[in-house]
């Protein structure tokens, strides 16, 4: 099973297709078929038209597809019966399924569908969630006339004096907020680090004698 056959852009007309006036076409070649139906040709007939009540024959076809050299009838060929000329036509629509059951892309669609309809049931259960999780952490003014651990508000009218005092705080930025560049930078001095104090022995080994530098070397002033 699958889809009419594209005859040059028209579809190939077959047994048991309806005409505009009603009536259906009965293709001459049983042996000849698509998806199980008879091809139809020009020259075959038609079951009486439910208007004028005769049977109708297909008077056009298309010349560039054969079967036993006569042209196939296709989507849209005339029909000759009793009713006005041109009132009666084949209908073969291009592109129809003619398979059992629903066309691949019939079923692509549904399945499309329902793919969209569980993803918005996703997201409407999110925000239900959402929702509820707002509602049970809503904060709000309590009034002194609520039980301990009650989180209704109320909708009745109370004086302010049943609240607690409120406050709303905001930091406000500098006028002109220093950058990077502008920062002032302070210099940090280093502490000079203190000679360590010499020890007696040294101190003995130099001193000084009449203005003038001494040292003990082998028990001799120099």
């Amino acid at each position: 099973m699958g889809y009419r056959s594209n005859v040059h852009g028209r579809g190939q007309a077959l047994t048991g297709d309806l005409t505009t006036t009603g009536a259906k076409c009965i293709g001459s070649l049983p042996n000849c078929t698509e998806h199980d139906r008879g091809v139809v040709r020009q020259g075959d007939k038609t079951t009486r038209c439910p208007k004028c009540g005769q049977s109708g024959v297909i008077t056009e076809g298309d010349s560039r597809r054969t079967w036993m050299g006569f042209p196939t009838a296709v989507d849209g060929a005339h029909v000759l019966c009793a009713c006005p000329p041109g009132s009666n036509r084949v209908i073969a629509p291009l592109g129809q399924w003619l398979g059992q059951g629903k066309s691949p892309s019939e079923l692509a669609q549904e399945a499309q569908a329902a793919h969209r309809a569980v993803a918005l049931a996703a997201s409407l259960a999110a925000k239900k969630r959402e929702e509820e999780e707002r509602e049970r952490n809503r904060v709000f003014a309590k009034s002194c006339l609520r039980d301990k651990g009650c989180t209704d508000a109320g909708d009745a009218p109370e004086p302010h004096t049943n609240f607690a005092a409120m406050a709303f705080f905001q930091a406000i930025p500098a006028d002109d907020p220093a950058t990077d560049a502008e920062t002032p930078q302070h210099a940090q001095s280093t502490k000079k680090k203190q000679p360590a104090e010499k020890s007696l022995n040294q101190r003995n080994a130099a001193y000084s004698t009449n203005g003038c530098l001494a040292v003990k070397r082998n028990g001799i002033i120099r």
